[in-house]
């Protein structure tokens, strides 16, 4: 559970993380696989291993 300080600031900053997330996620992954590509790639067989539980047509990710 959150301190009522912790659960006051989130509920503060939650709309201007939200309006953010999308150039928020961007950096965050950008930063994590710069750091540390080995987590690219291990992503990357995540998603190929993945892709064959799509139906055909809907790889595009």
């Amino acid at each position: 559970m959150l301190s009522p300080k912790s659960a006051e600031l989130v509920e503060v900053t939650l709309p201007a993380v939200g309006a953010a997330i999308g150039e928020i996620s961007r950096l965050f992954y950008q930063r994590l696989f710069a750091a540390w590509s080995e987590v690219y790639w291990m992503m990357a067989d995540t998603l190929i291993g993945l892709e064959r539980f799509l139906p055909r047509g809907q790889q595009d990710y």
